[in-house]
């Protein structure tokens, strides 16, 4: 899966893969294949929503470009 807006607030907090690893108790190379390949579950969204960006709206956060490719 791509999450283009999570990506984008990462970097523009400067927020790299092991934060997502620390927010999920996973490794980085876990973390890295749930989000390039597998797609967050539900619960692993808000995991990641509630530790690194609690304001932001699940529904905006993880929006998906017109077909969930990165190049749309």
């Amino acid at each position: 899966m791509y999450y283009p807006r999570l990506e984008r607030a990462m970097a523009r907090d400067g927020l790299g893969l092991h934060h997502i690893a620390a927010a999920l108790h996973c490794s980085a190379e876990e973390a890295g294949r749930l989000l390039e390949e597998d797609g967050l579950s539900l619960s692993q969204a808000r995991q990641v929503r509630d530790a690194m960006f609690p304001t932001a709206r699940m529904e905006w956060l993880f929006a998906q470009p017109e077909g969930g490719r990165r190049d749309a």
